[in-house]
């Protein structure tokens, strides 16, 4: 199967991120919130790089990276930790075990102003082996918080 939702899963490059709109319908079903609305451990962290021109993200455990793979659809999230005054993006999977039902596996990282550079050249992010297309409704609801971010924190080190 093949992972869609804010990430389009790339097999090859005559992918068409509009014929996968029937599978983008299930992810309005998905409960992105984790342990009732807990904040995500800090501890979920991965590093990536631009190198490339594009975004690498090769830091993912094995347990979490073999979960993505089993995976059906994604989401990236973005939240603003206010006692480190970081922004932060969430990854998410999930694989629907039963109807209404979800396995959900996440990792976040904080990004500089080199992952949006990046970000807004190449909208292609490479996680190991896997490639994916952001879509633009992700990348619009993304800069829009990291706007609300640079507001509130315009001295941040980050950006």
């Amino acid at each position: 199967m093949v992972i869609s939702g804010d990430l389009i899963e790339l097999i090859d490059n005559n992918n068409d991120p509009d014929m996968k709109t029937e599978e983008l319908d299930n992810v309005e079903n998905v409960p992105w919130e984790f342990n009732g609305n807990e904040p995500i451990p800090m501890e979920v962290f991965s590093l990536y790089s631009v190198g490339s021109g594009m975004i690498t993200i090769n830091d993912v455990k094995n347990n979490i990276f073999d979960e993505i793979k089993k995976s059906e659809i994604s989401h990236v999230s973005s939240r603003i930790h206010d006692g480190e005054e970081m922004f932060i993006l969430f990854f998410e999977f999930a694989k629907e075990k039963h109807p209404k039902d979800f396995e959900l596996i996440h990792f976040g990282l904080s990004p500089t102003s080199d992952f949006f550079t990046t970000l807004n050249n190449n909208p292609v992010i490479n996680i190991r082996s896997k490639k994916f297309l952001f879509n633009k409704q992700a990348i619009a609801r993304i800069t829009n918080h990291l706007a609300e971010f640079k507001n509130k924190y315009p001295d941040s080190p980050f950006f």
